[in-house]
């Protein structure tokens, strides 16, 4: 992610269709909270545009402490095995920071479904959120 993909972020997260699946985001977002969260990040931590038939579709992205999470903003792309593709390419690059780890809303069961057919396990709960870790 570059910081000309802000705006197209800022806008796909800030549509209640993504975000309600978020642990900490339960509202639209902010131009100037979010850019500052873009500049203020971790250099642990990495952000990529996923790509499919050229245009931006979505972002996956692993943390400081090796936590994955992906989204499709762009809704045309689903259902094409682009969020499949996307995890499995982030596995196998930060495969050496293995185990990583996902939280994923109970009710998320697509989400759910994901992680799972990539090799997550489910390793616990923290109330509504399931909690799953890949270990290649």
């Amino acid at each position: 992610m570059e910081a000309g993909d802000l705006e197209l972020v800022l806008a796909w997260r800030s549509n209640p269709k993504i975000y309600r699946h978020f642990r900490r985001q339960d509202g639209p977002l902010n131009w100037e909270s979010h850019r500052s969260w873009y500049e203020s990040r971790s250099v642990d931590r990495h952000d990529f545009i996923i790509q499919y038939e050229g245009r931006r579709v979505g972002v996956v992205s692993i943390t400081a402490t090796e936590e994955i999470s992906i989204y499709l903003g762009d809704f045309s792309a689903h259902g094409n095995g682009v969020a499949t593709a996307a995890l499995e390419w982030i596995c196998e690059r930060f495969e050496n920071r293995a185990p990583l780890f996902a939280e994923i809303h109970e009710d998320n069961s697509p989400s759910r479904r994901l992680f799972e057919g990539c090799g997550f396990r489910q390793r616990g709960r923290d109330g509504e959120w399931i909690k799953y870790s890949y270990e290649p």
